[in-house]
């Protein structure tokens, strides 16, 4: 993936947990777990890529 496919990926999972937080959905600790997962794993190949 690139730079930004990356960004973009960790931008869509944020604005899904937000709306499942905004719902107070029972299912917002998963999607957030999901989202820290992703967006660690964003981090590491960003800087990966930073050299």
């Amino acid at each position: 993936m690139n730079c930004i496919s990356l960004l973009r990926a960790c931008i869509d999972i944020y604005a899904c947990s937000a709306r499942f937080m905004a719902r107070n959905s029972s299912y917002s600790k998963l999607i957030c777990s999901l989202c820290a997962t992703i967006c660690e794993i964003s981090r590491h190949s960003l800087q990966a890529m930073r050299g």
